[in-house]
């Protein structure tokens, strides 16, 4: 069964937030950059707190280099501990990407060579992240910590069998399931939810052209969104839905009843 909530947005004001509260949504989503005070004041509200670790400003746990990697789990703990402050116990982490790489078609004659030392570097940091996760969980065991799909070539777990393959190898690591950027890689959303319906506790929602992560507002959904919706709505395990738009109140509600309608069938 789903809870679901939305993301914070620079774009609502505190009124905004006791309207949406009003309307059924209890969760919110924040991030290391949503002011403390309006965290407080959530809080007071009656809102759970969710969060999501920094990833924009270089934040790479997969880093293979130790020194580097290090500093980036140290970050990333403090933030952690920033979160677990507002009675977060729920953390979604972006796994880390390869920082540089040509990737050619497959009609260069080098495409062979180069995707031999992009899988060589791939492994690298995925041995380096899951280092990083280790630790992680190793330092905060009370909370559920999940990584997120992604899509770009040059990320880590822009894949479903990847994404379960690195999951699978610890026994609480969990997994935040983005709608938009399932969209966008080359796999259904519903081909994540049948790798990894086990481990999912978040879903991130909202929609684009299958071109661009534009986290666009949930109004014309296809197929493979209303059937993977469904499917995670039904099992018997305790899921986060955070519609994730970072915009104003209407969009969010106007998404939250086109979810309810696609729930009722």
């Amino acid at each position: 069964m789903i809870r679901f909530g939305f993301s914070y947005s620079s774009f609502l004001e505190k009124k905004d937030y006791v309207n949406l509260y009003g309307e059924g949504l209890r969760v919110v989503e924040i991030n290391p950059l949503t002011p403390k005070d309006l965290v407080l004041f959530l809080r007071d509200i009656g809102f759970e707190i969710t969060f999501h670790i920094g990833f924009l400003r270089g934040i790479n746990p997969s880093y293979p280099v130790e020194g580097i990697r290090k500093e980036v789990v140290k970050e990333i703990l403090r933030e952690i501990e920033y979160g677990i402050s507002f009675g977060s116990s729920n953390f979604t982490l972006h796994g880390g990407y390869v920082p540089w790489f040509d990737f050619l078609p497959q009609s260069y004659e080098e495409y062979e060579e180069y995707l031999s030392i992009a899988m060589s570097e791939r492994r690298l940091h995925i041995d380096a992240l899951r280092k990083s996760v280790e630790e992680i969980i190793k330092t905060f065991p009370q909370v559920k910590i999940s990584i997120e799909n992604v899509y770009f070539p040059f990320e880590l777990f822009n894949n479903p069998s990847e994404l379960r393959d690195f999951v699978f190898n610890f026994e609480s690591l969990y997994v935040t399931l983005d709608f938009g950027h399932a969209k966008i890689s080359s796999y259904k959303i519903h081909d994540y939810v049948n790798e990894l319906k086990e481990r999912i506790v978040k879903l991130h929602l909202h929609t684009n052209d299958t071109l661009y992560d534009v986290h666009r507002p949930i109004i014309n959904v296809d197929p493979d969104f209303t059937m993977s919706l469904r499917s995670l709505n039904d099992l018997h395990t305790d899921i986060v839905g955070i519609i994730e738009l970072h915009r104003d109140k209407n969009a969010i509600l106007t998404s939250f009843d086109n979810i309810k309608e696609v729930l009722r069938g």
